[in-house]
């Protein structure tokens, strides 16, 4: 079985495009989004609708905390956490702006969507779960974590195979019998140059898993993200693409 692994879409629609298209070329059999679908880019309705039109390719779409904000209320502090840095109220603009491009159904169909799902594939056990949360918060940011500090921060949840995504940054661990994988960001283009998904392998019961890229027009994204000059357009441009 072979099923694509997304997260971090992040409302950019022309990576989200070159993705589905590479993934119905090496014919994958489904797809798990991981979380952030919205939030940061420029389309969150038309990478909504992108999905909407394509969820029977998908077994499951997990919350990231973006449509956390939009269903529950965007918070004060960073990441929702207590120790978090305030948000501006440019910021805070942003998600007002970003959040104002859904329309009722597409937020209905983000309201399906659960911050933690555990399904079964090809008799392997596996938890999607945007990042290690507790209590419904996440727990401390670690970019890469290691195997050691994964296993404590997932401690009780029992699974073959552990799904995560938010940290934007690429992570396969295979060890112990336990499986992690991050694909990285496929809407954050930093440092990479392209839209990051992987693809996990499930054969015979082994486990393998393939980190991919594809290529879009970056530059074009990012002309777009000017002309619409949303709040702190400058900012996330500088942050999540490096231009």
């Amino acid at each position: 079985m072979k099923v694509g692994i997304i997260s971090d879409v992040h409302s950019n629609i022309d990576a989200l495009v070159a993705v589905l298209k590479e993934l119905e070329e090496k014919k994958v059999d489904t797809i798990i989004s991981a979380g952030d679908v919205i939030g940061i880019g420029p389309y969150p309705a038309k990478c909504i609708d992108l999905l909407m039109k394509n969820k029977e390719k998908f077994v499951v779409f997990a919350k990231g905390n973006h449509e956390g904000y939009l269903l529950n209320g965007v918070p004060k502090r960073s990441h929702n956490r207590d120790d978090g840095r305030l948000l501006t109220e440019e910021e805070l603009d942003n998600f007002k702006w970003n959040h104002g491009k859904l329309n009722s159904e597409q937020v209905d169909f983000l309201k399906t969507w659960k911050p933690f799902v555990e399904l079964e594939l090809c008799k392997k056990k596996i938890i999607i779960e945007h990042y290690p949360a507790l209590n419904g918060k996440f727990l401390p940011f670690h970019l890469r974590p290691t195997y050691e500090e994964l296993s404590e921060m997932c401690k009780g949840k029992e699974s073959d195979i552990y799904i995560f995504g938010h940290t934007h940054a690429q992570l396969y661990y295979n060890k112990n019998n336990k499986v992690f994988i991050n694909p990285g960001s496929l809407g954050c283009p930093i440092n990479t140059g392209g839209a990051n998904y992987g693809i996990l392998k499930i054969e015979n019961e082994k486990i393998s898993y393939e980190q991919c890229q594809a290529k879009y027009d970056i530059d074009k994204v990012v002309n777009e993200i000017y002309e619409l000059a949303y709040p702190v357009h400058d900012d996330m441009v500088k942050i999540f693409y490096k231009r």
